[in-house]
């Protein structure tokens, strides 16, 4: 989280138009994202089973798992932050893109598409106005100055109490408490708390509304009303409002991510109250470990720690992981919650209706397990075991088994086995690396240690064996994951050399495996013979290929990502729902161990949450698997390693906007639920149709290596489309046609060509308290929507589309006539 606060506040100190600097410091936030999702993750994983050990400490397993979900929460919160430079970093891209194609002639594109022009008319009214990124930022940076640094002041602060909580445990048990260090410790604590309260108070009640200070100039200040711009008339021409929508977003963003910290570091100073010194705890939860095995609920490998066995195919998302209602949730509660979003059927077979049918069902299962790639992996595994283990048990060449350590051929055999071929390769390439500088370097420590050509001493082999191993154990620690078994088989081969040397000049054996050079070769030898065999192994029946892996993973978390759009508009609609009752109240969450009853709203949110982060879980752990897959022989051709990175980093993205979508869904009362649902375009039910629709071709399309469709609608166009178009909607259709300079796209009641959800923006909506969460909801969708048709022209390019000669003239055509009919002209390249 500090991280993501730092690279924030370096980036406000720029200027947005500065691309190549703010883009660079957005991918350093993603990067810091990523890493703290791993981090929470992992927290989840290992928190379940916390109360079933013995352990030493300030903090026992409740309070651990009191302060893991509010964690949990400012983790969601703080990946909010990033969003505000990730859409500037997009608008950026977009701007200069657009530049770009300003300068092909017309031969070459043949026309524009709405979005594109419409963008193009918004940029310049922006920039006319001075509303834009580079005018509006700075005003950011200076109101949230003192609140940014509040957080930062605090988030330090947790990460000292925490170091505090995890050292000197034994010391302070064993020790008298010392009183005088805990007073200071706790009023620290509740200074920090103090000075993040006002802070926020401070933003919310003042800095807060700095950003619509230069739009004030547009309204009345009496009435608070829209000045009529036009002709006879002295008020100036109305702004474009998107940079002014896109600012509410980082308004949003860090007042719910200083709120969720506020509460954090409340529950600290608690905790930190209640718990002053170490104490001893006692496991507490066995029945709970009873019920979890005995549990039929899913059990995700990424994020639990007792998934080892489990059936687990990470190309798909079973219905087991969608079914993630906590278990502390009301029953009652949980009953009003729909349980099953998916009505799929097998096509092959009716459901078994006796106890036979459904036995076999179940047998099916585990027959599918060992057609799974995780089976096959097992079966190899075990195969080359056998062989390898089978000559140290035949009488005729056990001897020269035991003689020559073939125990490593196996052992080698064993660790170079992977489940997928790119994996295995790569895992081949680093251990051999790691097994040759291990032995070089042993070598070299056991001729320096021996003096040379002698026995040596100990003293001299331990002080050199330790000056080398040294940096390959810190490596151990500090690398990268990815660079773990490079140091392991570096530091392992050098104490190989060094310690099967000693034992054969100073100790007498049944059968002597070398000193120095002759030891060296020998390792080697048999690294290479396990390696060989685990790529014999590898070859049956048939490779299981990382690239398809990669492919077939991204086009389920492609889908998944539309059931989490589908289960957050089912949210939004809920509260739609019930503020057609008449209930306008905003709903107060109160928590997952609360004593009192969450309501609806909360519980979809918990769930939408637990969906995110089992996707989430999914792209990470894919992320290893798109460079080993770059290690597979290219035999049909070269890989398109780019475009599987560029789709991966889309899907990263259209999840941060889901997770900012369902944030800003948090704070919305049910009557901003309902002008988010039937006055914007977005949530219009043939859009929606449109999105999911899009959504699942893509995802079956790069599923199955199938061209997609012809002619498949983009999005953005839909949008326009759907806001211009629609019958029933709140605009009349013009009579007459208008220039885009002065369509009501580009006015204050619009984003990206789509309305806010109101006929006339006042000086009173843009203060109102509601309005940042509320165009951060628009912000969010309207990015999913770009994002899914960035990730529909990849998919293009790997997958191919079906043409018929013909169909692209004649969607331009019908184009052109759907611009004359509503007036807008956005099919001609020629603008002024």
């Amino acid at each position: 989280m500090s991280q993501i606060l730092s690279h924030q506040t370096k980036a406000l100190e720029l200027i947005p138009s500065e691309h190549e600097n703010w883009t660079e410091l957005t991918k350093l936030g993603q990067g810091a994202r990523q890493l703290l999702l791993a981090g929470t993750q992992g927290l989840l994983g290992q928190i379940g089973m916390i109360d079933l050990e013995f352990s030493v400490g300030r903090l026992g397993p409740s309070d651990l798992k009191r302060i893991s979900n509010e964690l949990k929460s400012v983790m969601f919160r703080a990946s909010g932050i990033l969003a505000f430079q990730e859409f500037v970093s997009r608008s950026n891209t977009a701007r200069a893109e657009e530049d770009e194609a300003s300068s092909i002639t017309e031969d070459k594109t043949g026309y524009w598409d709405r979005y594109t022009i419409l963008q193009k008319h918004i940029w310049a009214r922006e920039i006319k106005h001075g509303h834009d990124f580079d005018s509006l930022v700075p005003i950011l940076a200076e109101s949230s100055e003192e609140l940014r640094t509040a957080c930062a002041n605090a988030v330090t602060g947790l990460k000292d109490w925490f170091h505090g909580c995890n050292s000197g445990r034994w010391p302070g048990l064993l020790t008298k408490y010392n009183q005088a260090k805990g007073d200071q410790r706790h009023a620290e604590l509740v200074k920090q708390l103090s000075v993040l309260q006002k802070a926020l108070e401070q933003y919310r009640e003042v800095e807060k509304v700095r950003v619509i200070k230069p739009f004030e100039k547009f309204f009345d200040p009496v009435t608070g009303q829209r000045l009529q711009s036009g002709k006879g008339s002295d008020a100036p021409e109305m702004f474009a409002a998107r940079s002014l929508y896109v600012c509410f977003v980082f308004s949003y963003a860090i007042d719910t991510f200083a709120d969720r910290l506020l509460k954090l570091v409340a529950v600290i100073v608690d905790i930190d109250g209640k718990r002053p010194k170490p104490r001893i705890w006692a496991p507490s939860g066995f029945g709970k470990l009873g019920r979890k095995i005995m549990s039929k609920r899913h059990v995700d490998t990424q994020v639990a720690p007792l998934a080892i066995g489990t059936s687990h195919d990470p190309t798909s998302f079973d219905e087991g992981s969608r079914d993630d209602i906590d278990d502390n949730d009301d029953n009652e509660t949980v009953q009003e919650l729909p349980k099953d979003r998916c009505d799929r059927k097998n096509p092959d077979a009716l459901p078994p209706s006796t106890a036979f049918g459904r036995f076999f069902l179940k047998f099916g299962k585990v027959i599918k397990f060992f057609k799974s790639a995780e089976g096959i992996f097992a079966m190899r595994h075990a195969v080359v075991s056998i062989a390898l283990w089978v000559p140290s048990v035949c009488s005729t060449t056990a001897s020269f088994y035991y003689g020559n350590r073939g125990l490593w051929a196996l052992i080698m055999a064993q660790m170079g086995l992977a489940v997928y071929a790119g994996d295995q390769i790569a895992g081949f390439v680093i251990r051999i690396a790691g097994t040759i500088f291990g032995l070089l370097i042993g070598m070299a420590v056991w001729y320096i240690g021996a003096g040379g050509l002698g026995s040596g001493n100990p003293y001299g082999v331990v002080i050199a064996t330790v000056a080398f191993i040294a940096p390959f154990l810190l490596g151990r620690l500090a690398a990268p994951p990815q660079q773990m078994m490079l140091w392991i088989m570096t530091g392992v081969t050098i104490v190989f050399v060094v310690g099967y040397s000693w034992i054969d000049t100073h100790l007498t054996v049944f059968s002597n495996a070398g000193v120095g050079v002759e030891v060296g070769w020998k390792r080697a030898l048999l690294v290479i013979i396990g390696f060989t065999a685990g790529f014999i192994v590898m070859m049956f029946p048939q490779p299981t290929s990382s690239r398809t892996l990669v492919r077939k993973t991204l086009a389920a978390t492609a889908g998944e990502l539309g059931v989490v759009l589908a289960v957050e508009v089912e949210a939004l609609l809920a509260e739609e729902a019930r503020a057609r009752d008449g209930h306008h109240e905003k709903v107060a969450f109160v928590g997952e161990k609360s004593d009192q009853k969450a309501s609806p709203k909360e519980l979809r949110v918990r769930q939408i949450g637990q969906k995110a982060l089992v996707v989430a879980a999914r792209l990470q752990g894919l992320a290893p698997s798109l460079q080993t897959a770059k290690f597979e022989p290219q035999l049909s051709g070269t890989w398109p390693h780019a475009k599987y990175v560029a789709l991966y980093q889309a899907q990263m993205k259209i999840l941060s906007a889901l997770m900012l979508f369902i944030g800003a869904f948090t704070e919305l009362d049910t009557k901003w639920c309902s002008i988010l649902v039937h006055q914007t375009p977005f949530l219009n039910p043939n859009l929606l149709s449109d999105i999911f629709s899009n959504i699942s071709i893509v995802s079956y399309a790069l599923a199955g290596a199938h061209p997609l469709p012809p002619g498949l609608p983009r999005l953005r166009d839909r949008v326009v489309y759907h806001e211009r178009m629609n019958p029933v909607s709140r605009y009349p259709q013009p009579t007459e046609a208008k220039s885009p300079e002065t369509d009501v796209d580009s006015v204050a009641d619009k984003v990206d060509g789509s309305s806010i959800g109101f006929v006339e923006v006042s000086l009173d909506i843009l203060r109102d308290v509601q309005l940042p969460a509320h165009a951060t909801a628009l912000v969010s969708i309207s990015s999913i929507i770009t994002l899914v048709d960035e990730m529909a022209v990849i998919i293009r390019d790997l997958c191919g589309e079906m043409k018929f000669q013909g169909f692209d003239d004649f969607q331009r055509d019908f184009l052109d006539r759907e611009e004359k009919a509503v007036g807008g002209g956005y099919n001609k390249i020629g603008m002024s």
